[in-house]
């Protein structure tokens, strides 16, 4: 009986084990790229929703201050001028 028992094995295997060959490159890079990916656009992701978020509260602030110039004056613009006197009456 042989001392050696030999497994079976499939023949690209075979011949990258015999060459030194690494046979699971691409699976693993290509996880690794995939998983860049990813992560790549969720960043950008939450990047683009915060920069989203600020114009949007800034635009608004500024929306709501000229509504509300219109019925009261604020605090740093100061009085707003009347165009006409009465002491002519």
């Amino acid at each position: 009986m042989n001392a050696k028992r030999r497994r079976c094995v499939n023949v690209p295997t075979a011949n990258a084990r015999i060459h030194g060959e690494v046979t699971n490159v691409a699976t693993s890079s290509g996880w690794g790229f995939a998983w860049a990916v990813v992560l790549g656009v969720a960043v950008i992701g939450v990047l683009g929703y915060t920069f989203y978020k600020y114009r949007v509260r800034r635009y608004m602030d500024s929306e709501i201050r000229a509504i509300m110039a219109q019925y009261m004056p604020l605090g740093n613009e100061g009085e707003i001028p009347v165009h006409g006197s009465h002491g002519d009456i």
